[in-house]
């Protein structure tokens, strides 16, 4: 019976989307006619904090009289700001508000010489509005201690579940402008370097920028970080390998860091809906439930399994949600890599050999426990 609502799940989704409303998009004219900028305010502190920053492909409605977001799509990337101060929590509103270009890349400056250079970029994932992934970025510069400009790519995400293929097909349409901007920032002689980071389905528009970027465009992305990533597993590990007639990462190039956990369980949908192991999750094809398996070990990579530390059922959001793993992410944010504190080898068994290289895992205080007493296979593929 558990294996046949496992499978039901992703099929009632695919097919309960396609019977979602289709409706013809909206008129944009109409909708930002009474679009207006506002100032950005200026920090008052050189701690990192102040307002944060978004590139949006979201369509606003200003109808009303304010700037709001929309689930339509734009064909005009727009830029703007927002506050999010330590008491705001996922889930509570956040107002964007719309900037002048100008001011916004004259605040980006600004902000890159307060950080040594620095500029982290966040690709929020599926089932999103406006404001979780606003706040999750806040979350994320106050764990890594992040100095510089932080900026949020919001892509018209449905803000639904069972829009999953909406999203799909959304992320991918939004490619081109997340380019873009890789390319902008990467072209200003004040960014030193760019910190790219993708969760769940944004991780495919990060991907998908580091295999179609050129090298002018990569040159200053020199440290990527994938969060609970619904990835083809295979995929990433084609373009951090390579292929016959195409190299893979070089070492020294950037560095890639992974995390997963075996407990996500919005992952473990996305690999029944799409059959083959995704980035995010320890799966392995095969009858024990208890085997585990990662990506292949390169010097470029760090993977990182949260799966004993995570502090949700869903384990999606492991990245911040657990403090073991938010003080990784620190570390990881930093640009640090490698035998970090608080990591330990994956192993194949409590008491067995390390996967290999670069295969980590958090555990709490207590230990890593084995699951139900049986030892956990691990292996590597791609």
């Amino acid at each position: 019976m558990k294996r046949l609502s496992q499978c039901l799940v992703p099929l009632l989704l695919l097919v309960l989307s396609g019977c979602a409303a289709s409706l013809p998009p909206p008129d944009p004219a109409q909708w930002v006619r009474d679009c207006r900028a506002s100032p950005i305010p200026m920090p008052t502190t050189d701690d990192g904090g102040g307002p944060l920053l978004f590139a949006t492909t979201r369509l606003p409605d200003c109808r009303a009289g304010s700037f709001t977001m929309s689930v339509e799509r734009s064909d005009v990337m727009r830029l703007g700001w927002y506050e999010a101060d330590a008491a705001v929590k996922p889930g509570d509103p956040v107002t964007p508000n719309l900037a002048n270009e100008e001011d916004w890349w004259t605040t980006l400056a600004a902000q890159l010489a307060r950080g040594q250079g620095r500029v982290l970029l966040f690709v929020h994932g599926y089932n999103n509005n406006f404001a979780s992934p606003a706040v999750r970025l806040r979350m994320m510069r106050a764990a890594g201690e992040f100095r510089g400009p932080a900026i949020l790519f919001a892509w018209p995400s449905q803000d639904a579940v069972l829009k999953y293929p909406w999203d799909e097909t959304n992320v991918d349409w939004t490619q081109a402008y997340l380019n873009v901007m890789i390319r902008r920032l990467a072209r200003d002689p004040a960014v030193n370097e760019i910190v790219l980071v993708g969760h769940s389905m944004g991780s495919r528009s990060v991907i998908d920028a580091m295999e179609v970027l050129d090298a002018a465009g990569l040159a200053k992305v020199r440290t990527v970080i994938l969060a609970s990533p619904d990835v083809d597993r295979d995929r990433f590990s084609q373009i951090i390998q390579g292929i016959p007639g195409r190299a893979g990462v070089v070492s020294g190039e950037r560095h890639y860091t992974v995390y997963l956990s075996a407990k996500d369980s919005a992952i473990g949908i996305s690999r029944r809906i799409h059959h083959y192991p995704r980035l995010g999750s320890p799966f392995c094809f095969g009858k024990d439930k208890f085997a585990r398996c990662y990506p292949k070990p390169s010097p470029v990579l760090d993977v990182v399994d949260t799966s004993w530390v995570s502090k949700s059922d869903l384990g999606h959001n492991d990245f911040l949600d657990s403090p073991q793993a938010a003080e990784d992410l620190k570390q990881a944010l930093q640009g640090k890599s490698g035998p970090l504190p608080g990591r330990l080898p994956a192993v194949s068994g409590i008491d067995d050999d390390p996967v290999g290289d670069g295969i980590w895992r958090l555990c709490p205080t207590e230990g890593c426990a084995r699951t139900k007493g049986k030892k956990a296979k691990v292996t590597t593929s791609g």
